[in-house]
């Protein structure tokens, strides 16, 4: 038996010298022995760091889980000894003060005198170090995971296998309580179906939205709203699908708020009798209401992020001059403006409007300007009212001047003719005084037919009943006219196929015709073509009208010629009594304002388009009489 045991000590000092790992020898919990690669660890050069020593004398005082180095050491060193063996993990103490973690494998040698253990050692420091920091990294993970603002769900197989403090928040219940719950057992009724295309589309690997609004229903019964994220991940080992969720309750009923708000403002604005456009700081049309579009010709869809100006084009009515963008005084002066009196607004479909309006800033809750709101509304009626009510104001009183100077004339002409009637009965009809008698009667003649004139421009007429075929009454105009037209001019003609009857004093819409007729050639002095047209103008069902004509059915009669035409300047001076643009002493000046009064005394009007070398159109528009 002796014989056996030193067999069994040579045996293992063989096999101690052969290894290259580290290993040592333990006799009654000492070191006893150690191989070069054992130093090699600890960093020493020999055995006087180690033989001699228990392991505990190598080891800090306390082990990673909080127990003494000796105690755990022979708790260790016990199993070894009862069960043959025993492999664990040891924090180690070099002599230098370092560190390190050793794999430790104890095996206990049998049929020894001692208690002899064979330990087999292993520096696993970067392993045990980069587990500890992997640990570290994961609770730190977890701790972020578990107090994120946002909350954080995982499910697997439909049950949810994760949820964080977040998602208790929401759901008003403890979060224990979710895991493992159906994962529908808070979606809204109504979206469970769509949650359910999405996961079977997004398994079968189709392209889906991973981000998308939810509602959800809490454990009190109370409606949320969810910004959801879905991303498939892998939760223990197995395919799962994490869901990120902002709650966006508050901001969804702000929105609705808003939205609402927003109708309502945009119901008020559809319904007031103004035309509304609100613009950014930078003048950018940002909102127009429908009148807005209807006076301006845009549409909002079109207008929106448009300069105002480009939209809102506006000129003097007179000037015809660019009038300056109200945004601009608006924000130069921070308070309510006007525009300027006279102020066109000019359609993008080619109408104008006279318009009144003003200009706000827009001021956020510090008082800042954001943008501007431009209010304003079609005040045409109001003008050509205003404009037929100052020119009938005018007419009347030119008319009442003239008819007292013309009585007071006409008296004075009746004594003139009266002794030129008497001299010429004194003077020989053969003496050289006479021919200037005859010119005193001449040019008394002439006297009387300009207050003739003047009379009948003052006078109201009582009867314009008489029924008048229009085209009848041309025709027979420029059969009178034709030798005082002369041969340059070419008549033309294009009558409507329609009624043409008009009720009226033939008289009066003669002379009209002659006065128009004889501008016409005046206009044309090395000749041209006159045209005279008639046609139909329905206006039942139009309640306002740039010649401020009463709803009804017209027919206007148009002389156009093909002369000078009139300069922009004057054209709307023309109407106007005793203006002419005939040499003096060639015109009296009463020849349209005598057209214009027979027009509107036939309960129409008179109107004139011109431009300079192409000619002017005169158009009378007269009731048709039915």
């Amino acid at each position: 038996m002796q014989n056996f045991k030193k067999l069994n000590a040579e045996v293992v000092k063989l096999f101690f010298h052969s290894v290259q790992d580290p290993v040592s020898i333990l006799e009654e919990r000492v070191f006893v022995e150690c191989n070069a690669s054992t130093f090699d660890m600890f960093n020493i050069k020999s055995g006087e760091g180690l033989i001699g020593k228990t392991p505990w004398h190598i080891s800090p005082e306390y082990q990673p889980d909080g127990m003494l180095s000796e105690e755990k050491a022979a708790k260790m060193i016990e199993k070894c000894i009862e069960e043959g063996s025993n492999r664990f993990e040891w924090l180690h103490l070099r002599p230098d003060g370092s560190h390190f973690y050793g794999d430790i494998h104890l095996i206990r040698i049998p049929e020894t005198e001692k208690e002899t253990i064979l330990v087999l050692w292993r520096d696993i420091t970067e392993a045990v170090e980069t587990q500890k920091a992997y640990k570290e990294t994961e609770q730190i993970y977890k701790s972020v995971l578990d107090n994120a603002p946002t909350a954080i769900l995982i499910h697997s197989d439909m049950r949810w296998v994760y949820a964080n403090k977040a998602v208790g928040e929401i759901f008003k219940v403890d979060t224990e309580k979710i895991m493992g719950a159906d994962i529908f057992k808070y979606v809204a009724p109504d979206q469970k179906e769509m949650i359910t295309e999405n996961a079977k589309k997004r398994a079968a690997g189709e392209k889906v939205p991973d981000r998308y609004d939810m509602r959800v229903i809490t454990e009190s019964g109370e409606e949320k709203h969810l910004d959801v994220k879905v991303s498939p991940v892998v939760f223990n080992n197995k395919r799962s699908v994490l869901i990120n969720c902002v709650d966006i309750t508050e901001r969804v009923a702000a929105q609705k708020q808003l939205e609402d708000s927003e109708e309502q403002l945009r119901i008020t604005l559809n319904s007031i009798g103004d035309a509304v456009i609100a613009t950014d700081r930078e003048g950018n049309i940002v909102m127009m209401n429908p009148l807005a579009e209807k006076l301006t010709g845009w549409h909002l869809e079109e207008a929106k992020g448009e300069k105002l100006d480009t939209v809102f084009m506006i000129v003097n009515a007179v000037s015809r001059k660019k009038v300056e963008n109200p945004v601009k005084k608006v924000l130069e002066k921070g308070e309510t403006v006007g525009l300027a009196n006279h102020t066109v607004l000019c359609s993008k479909d080619g109408a104008e409007y006279h318009i009144a309006d003003s200009g706000a800033p827009i001021n956020d809750n510090e008082g800042n300007i954001r943008g501007v709101v431009l209010v304003f509304r079609d005040i045409t009626e109001k003008y050509l009212l205003e404009e037929q009510i100052r020119q009938t104001q005018k007419m009347d009183a030119i008319g009442q001047m003239a008819s007292g100077i013309a009585h007071d004339f006409n008296n004075m002409l009746s004594g003139l003719i009266g002794n030129a009637e008497i001299l010429s009965e004194l003077v020989d009809s053969g003496a050289e005084e006479y021919e200037y008698v005859e010119k005193i009667m001449d040019i008394s003649t002439k006297a009387v037919n300009l207050t003739r004139r003047l009379l009948n421009f003052s006078r109201r007429n009582e009867d314009l009943s008489t029924e008048i075929d229009i085209h009848d009454l041309i025709l027979e105009t420029v059969n009178l006219l034709k030798s005082s037209l002369g041969s340059k001019i070419e008549i033309k003609d294009l009558f409507y196929s329609g009624s043409s009857t008009v009720k009226g004093d033939a008289a009066q819409l003669q002379n009209t015709l002659i006065n128009i007729l004889f501008n016409a050639r005046d206009a044309m002095p090395e000749g041209g073509v006159i045209k005279i047209s008639t046609s139909k103008l329905d206006l039942r069902n139009s309640a306002v009208n740039p010649m401020f004509l009463s709803p009804g059915e017209y027919l206007c009669v148009a002389v156009e010629d093909s002369g000078t035409g009139i300069k922009d300047d004057i054209l709307d001076k023309i109407f106007e009594p005793f203006f002419s643009t005939k040499e003096k002493g060639a015109g009296t000046g009463l020849g349209l304002v005598s057209a214009r009064k027979t027009a509107k005394d036939h309960g129409g009007s008179i109107a004139v388009e011109s431009e300079v070398g192409k000619g002017s159109v005169f158009k009378i528009y007269l009731p048709i009489s039915n």
